[in-house]
């Protein structure tokens, strides 16, 4: 408890010399002067009222403002500081004018520290007169020092207070009061006759006392003179809280002795219980629940042995406990502590299970991180974007947020960094290479500016698959319906180290899209054999495009290779043709063509043998059966060779029958 300044000016007199002023002194030109007497004779030091002197000379000066200043040039004595920080307290202001001092007065103040509603340490008292204090330029006079020795000799204290009526536990120390106590002093000396003891409770840090009490002393012993005394305190109006008690001395004329803090008193009305989990805390993690509680208790025995806990709305969980220093603290299991804020309430119990005061609620709050991870399929040697994602739970920060990928081959690609710093949420894209084919993973592990808290690592399963490639071959043109064979090739990466294997029993589809039309019909299947190859036949009956369509080594994904023409070439064959003819006289050509096609024509052609132009000579329509017919007559003798022509569809390319030979005569 600091000592407190006394700030008051009791008396402030102006004195002209008794004599008056001798006749041959004269002003001197120049500003006032003051000069200090000394406080009190020398080594004898102050001990009640005492009076500071100051004797001014006028000179030329028409007023003149002098101000006292009392203070210490020492600290006072251990357990209590000096209340005024600049260590001097303004008492008495005086304005002097030269009619009330021609020449020379004397101004006097008076000090009694009786008076004052603190102490006045054993220490050095100091004494200086400032000259117009307060302006730009003022004059300070000089300092006269004396001792000031308090008639209240020193005393000492008990170690506590002892309590009434309410017994304390050891558990909690007897320094606790519910209503009231008394402390004990003592004191090698016989004190003083009429010497009380003045008592002040101030909670911690206060402006002021809370609480004023008196105490007394004993008779002396007889032998040795030491005496005792006690303060009875009362703190059942005072509120629950650690009082601050210094004591001090008293004189009967009312002087006060040096202030002595003795510690804290604790006051309490009701078992005082508090909690405090420190959160935030990790889903998935236990959590300790630190418990503080001080008596008293309702009766002896009665100390708490167990915690009834309840998180929100969940069964309580009693817990076994042992307060040491009025604390203890139990572990909470992940399994009790969803995520989120929660309410967790706190029950003492005694022995037997009976509830000691009020519950508490402690809040606490429980975080979960749900990072994300997003990345297209992985496939071996192809550089693929990966965005991890992250926002932090509210009212925290992400410090930094790590991230690492790893595939069967090990750490590699994108091996590892840094994906957020310092943020409420992040959104980064990387992109990585994988190096072999397999079960792959991505780890993300977040923690926090707030609290330190360091997320366990998310792992995020994920699969590389091989990068499959193929390559296919197939005939470009065929008869009509005839059976022909696609052959495709499939092969594997399954590790940037390693060639291209076969890649075995892979379903492989062949896909015709008709000329004329736009869509593509399966026409044969099949799946690769050990070296990669897979055979497809399929009966050639239109003109159109191939492709060939591989399931991709990624699920649900497949490689189209190129497109390819084909041809399919209408069949003619010979039904029937003269060999010899006469010279104007008809010939008819007989074939059956296939396919049918409504409106599908023929001609038949003709050439002198050793010819090369061929001459049609006849036309006819398809029937539906597939047979043909053209009637012609040559009028020039030789011999001619005979084909006939199936004239192209959009479906079927031209064909032609053999060629035959005809004599004409």
């Amino acid at each position: 408890m600091m000592t407190r300044y006394l700030r008051s000016l009791l008396v402030a007199t102006l004195a002209a010399a008794a004599v008056g002023i001798p006749a041959a002194a004269f002003a001197a030109d120049g500003p006032a002067t003051v000069t200090l007497e000394p406080l009190s004779a020398a080594g004898v030091p102050l001990t009640g009222p005492f009076t500071v002197k100051a004797d001014v000379t006028m000179n030329t000066d028409p007023s003149v403002t002098v101000s006292m200043d009392v203070g210490y040039t020492a600290k006072p004595n251990s357990g209590a500081t000096i209340a005024n920080n600049t260590g001097s307290t303004v008492l008495a202001a005086q304005t002097v004018t030269a009619q009330d001092c021609p020449v020379t007065c004397t101004l006097i103040w008076t000090f009694d520290p009786t008076t004052q509603a603190a102490a006045w340490p054993d220490a050095n008292v100091s004494a200086v007169a400032t000259i117009n204090p307060g302006t730009a330029n003022p004059t300070y006079s000089g300092r006269v020092v004396t001792t000031y020795q308090s008639p209240v000799s020193p005393f000492a204290a008990a170690a506590s207070p002892q309590a009434t009526p309410t017994a304390i536990t050891a558990t909690y120390g007897p320094g606790v009061l519910d209503t009231t106590g008394t402390w004990t002093l003592t004191s090698p000396t016989a004190r003083t006759d009429g010497e009380t003891v003045r008592a002040t409770l101030r909670l911690s840090r206060a402006p002021q006392d809370a609480a004023v009490f008196t105490g007394t002393w004993g008779a002396p012993d007889p032998a040795s003179g030491a005496t005792t005394g006690t303060v009875p305190l009362d703190v059942t109006a005072l509120p629950a809280g650690g009082y601050e008690l210094t004591v001090q001395g008293k004189t009967a004329a009312g002087q006060y002795g040096i202030p002595k803090y003795l510690g804290i008193v604790a006051v309490r009305h009701v078992p005082s219980l508090t909690g405090v989990t420190y959160g935030p805390f990790l889903a998935g993690t236990s959590v300790p629940l630190n418990v503080t509680s001080q008596g008293p208790y309702p009766t002896p025995g009665a100390n708490p042995t167990s915690l009834k806990v309840r998180v929100g709305t969940a069964a309580p969980v009693t817990f076994p406990v042992t307060f040491t220093d009025s604390s203890t603290s139990v572990t909470l299991p992940a399994s009790m502590l969803p995520a989120g804020t929660t309410s967790v309430d706190v029950q003492l119990l005694d022995p037997y299970g009976t509830p000691i005061g009020s519950s508490i609620d402690v809040p606490l709050v429980v975080v979960a991180f749900h990072e994300t991870v997003t990345a297209a399929p992985l496939v071996v040697g192809v550089q693929s974007p990966v965005t991890i994602k992250g926002t932090a739970p509210a009212g925290l920060t992400f410090s930094i947020c790590g991230f690492a990928f790893y595939d069967p081959a090990g750490l590699n690609g994108y091996t590892s960094g840094v994906v957020c710093q310092d943020e409420k949420s992040f959104a980064t894209t990387i992109t990585t290479i994988p190096q072999a084919a397999g079960p792959g993973r991505f780890e993300v592990q977040v923690n926090t500016q707030e609290n330190y808290l360091a997320a366990p690592v998310e792992t995020f399963p994920t699969t590389v698959y091989a990068d499959r490639s193929a390559t296919y071959t197939a005939p470009a043109t065929g008869a009509y319906n005839a059976a022909l064979t696609a052959v495709v090739n499939v092969a594997d990466l399954v590790s940037t180290s390693q060639p291209r294997r076969a890649a075995a029993n892979v379903p492989v589809t062949l896909q015709r899209k008709v000329a004329g039309t736009t869509t593509w019909t399966t026409i044969a299947t099949a799946r690769t054999d050990s070296t990669g190859k897979a055979a497809l036949r399929f009966a050639n009956t239109a003109n159109g495009r191939l492709r060939a369509l591989v399931a991709s080594a990624v699920p649900g994904r497949t490689l189209t290779l190129p497109e390819r023409a084909i041809t399919s070439v209408g069949t003619v064959s010979w039904y029937s043709v003269a060999s010899y003819a006469r010279a104007y006289a008809p010939v008819t050509a007989r074939v059956t063509a296939a396919p049918y096609e409504s409106g599908a024509r023929i001609a038949v052609q003709v050439r002198r043998l050793g010819t090369t132009t061929w001459t049609t000579v006849a036309t006819g329509y398809l029937g539906t059966t597939g047979a043909a017919a053209g009637t012609f007559k040559l009028t020039s003798r030789g011999t001619w060779q005979v084909r006939v022509r199936r004239y192209a569809t959009t479906r079927i390319a031209t064909g032609y029958t053999s060629i035959r030979k005809l004599t004409i005569s």
